[in-house]
């Protein structure tokens, strides 16, 4: 038993590790595909498909529309613009630079849901766990939706060893996208930690 918690400790050490790299870098394909102003029909249409969605590609596709959405959820194109260019500065790793752009940003437009979700991110990648659940929750009472965040919020909590948090947070991100890999891949290595043999 001891052992066996052991590597899915290291396991859990290796997904958090992969997924925090794939939060400051899936967005980029978005902001290559255009804009599109807010809709919140057009949200409440998609994440219906998203529920109903049959197979991981549909599934996949919807998400990409949703995270076009949010990326793109200002009317500013001074926004928009520093959305894009505090997106490049998280996959170039520069995430001071980043942090002040996206807080700049939300001093500027507070309703910039995104802005909160990615400063988010990047304070959780520099270690800032509090600072960085306390943008989680902004983004959450604004979008309780935002599986990026809920995804995110499961992140912060394996990271304080609440685990049993963190399964629920991932399952609720199951709730929202049934076809979520990040979720489907790390709940039952929390049903193993939490439970062990008794699954």
């Amino acid at each position: 038993m001891g052992c066996t918690v052991t590597i899915y400790s290291k396991k859990l050490l290796i997904f958090i590790s992969w997924l925090v790299f794939v939060m400051s870098v899936n967005t980029e394909a978005v902001l290559a595909d255009g804009r599109s102003s807010k809709n919140d029909m057009e949200l409440k249409s998609l994440f219906n498909e998203l529920l109903r969605s049959d197979t991981s590609y549909y599934s996949d596709k919807i998400a990409r529309q949703i995270w076009r959405i949010w990326i793109n959820d200002s009317s500013s194109d001074t926004s928009r613009s520093a959305m894009e260019q505090g997106i490049n500065l998280m996959n170039q790793g520069r995430l001071n630079a980043a942090e002040k752009l996206f807080s700049a940003l939300i001093m500027r437009e507070p309703n910039y849901i995104e802005a909160w979700n990615k400063r988010a991110t990047i304070r959780f990648m520099m270690g800032e766990i509090e600072a960085s659940l306390k943008d989680v929750f902004v983004v959450l009472s604004k979008e309780p939706n935002h599986f990026g965040a809920v995804s995110g919020l499961g992140l912060i909590l394996m990271k304080k060893k609440d685990f049993e948090g963190a399964l629920r947070a991932y399952k609720k991100v199951l709730r929202i996208n049934p076809f979520s890999r990040d979720a489907l891949h790390i709940i039952p290595i929390l049903e193993l930690r939490l439970f062990g043999e008794r699954i």
